[in-house]
């Protein structure tokens, strides 16, 4: 079983999804670098388009302190390592 907690530390969901601004920039020079390996490319995209609407931690500078946004990074993996653990569990006592 694979969870992914998306985490966005000073990038918005819209720009990774729309592949904009800074975080754009940067993907479309690993793209160049991967030019040649046009599935893996396509596969990133996919990822980055799916990953962006799912539910995800997003540090907002204005709004909070960084220390309460890892805070919440460890809360959030706690919370699905005991819900694995929890499915996990009652599987093998079957």
């Amino acid at each position: 079983m694979h969870k992914v907690i998306p985490v966005f530390y000073q990038v918005t969901p819209t720009n990774v999804k729309r592949l904009k601004g800074e975080f754009g920039d940067n993907f479309r020079d690993r793209e160049f670098e991967f030019e040649s390996d046009e599935p893996k490319i396509k596969r990133w995209k996919e990822a980055l388009a799916y990953v962006s609407h799912k539910f995800a931690l997003t540090f907002d500078e204005k709004s909070a302190l960084e220390i309460e946004f890892v805070n919440n990074i460890v809360k959030e993996v706690l919370k699905k390592l005991q819900d694995i653990y929890a499915v996990e569990r009652s599987s093998s006592s079957r």
